[in-house]
């Protein structure tokens, strides 16, 4: 703040005890105009925050701004962001996605289905909407380790061996490690590494039981059975969705 009339400039910082000499003298006319503290110090030693000088090319002050304009187009601006961030984050879920049916062609159709099937169950639980958002990540992107399967095992037509089959049984942990390495993805990544878990404690890789498996991977657990009992298989026809929904 500067008083041009007795060419003393006060500090934001300290207003109440510090006082420094302005070396103008002359005071200008005009509208009031904004500097930075460094602008100002660069000029002079004031040490300022935000200060206040006159300018005369500039037009009337009555020419400022509506205030209430200006925070409505502010807060436009970041709804604006906000969407371009969410179309981000959903176009990294997509290319993820893509690069996992260049190696899989079965996986996409399977991971839109458990998603969707996912995401009912989860409405109908009354999930945060924070939560919603996880899950539906974390259930479309489950099988995204396999990416890191060599193709002779992830495509083999008949039965791996043990080998394999645990080769086969590190995607969750690949996935894992993946994902949490995007800041967005991160609270997803424990659906992903927990999503072969089963209740009793049988599945893999961590062997963990009932509620020591996050909530999402449990019910990644549900439309992931639900998925496969209304599939076909080599051995067996698809089942009928009432007849897999009265197995579960």
């Amino acid at each position: 703040q500067c008083d041009w009339s007795s060419d003393v400039c006060s500090s934001d910082l300290d207003r109440h005890t510090r006082k420094q000499t302005w070396s103008e003298k002359k005071k200008p006319q005009g509208r009031w105009r904004s500097y930075t503290y460094k602008e100002i110090a660069a000029r002079d030693k004031c040490s300022l925050d935000l200060f206040w000088l006159r300018d005369e090319s500039l037009e009337d002050s009555a020419n400022l701004p509506d205030p209430h304009i200006l925070a409505q187009e502010i807060a436009d601006d970041l709804r604006s962001a906000l969407a371009q961030i969410e179309e981000t984050y959903q176009q990294t879920l997509q290319t993820l996605g893509a690069a996992l049916d260049t190696r899989d062609v079965a996986t996409q159709s399977h991971s839109e289905r458990v998603t969707q099937y996912a995401l009912a169950i989860g409405r109908m639980m009354e999930m945060p909407q924070g939560d919603l958002t996880t899950l539906k990540r974390g259930v479309y992107l489950h099988d995204i380790g396999k990416i890191g399967i060599p193709d002779h095992i992830l495509l083999k037509p008949g039965a791996l061996t043990p080998e394999e089959y645990a080769i086969m049984k590190t995607h969750p942990h690949l996935g894992m490690q993946l994902i949490s390495r995007i800041e967005f993805l991160k609270d997803a990544a424990d659906i992903v590494y927990s999503h072969h878990e089963r209740f009793d404690g049988s599945g893999y890789p961590r062997h963990l039981k009932g509620n020591q498996i996050v909530l999402g991977a449990r019910v990644f657990g549900i439309v992931d059975t639900l998925d496969a009992m209304e599939s076909t298989r080599p051995y067996r026809k698809a089942l009928s969705f009432n007849t897999a929904r009265e197995e579960i």
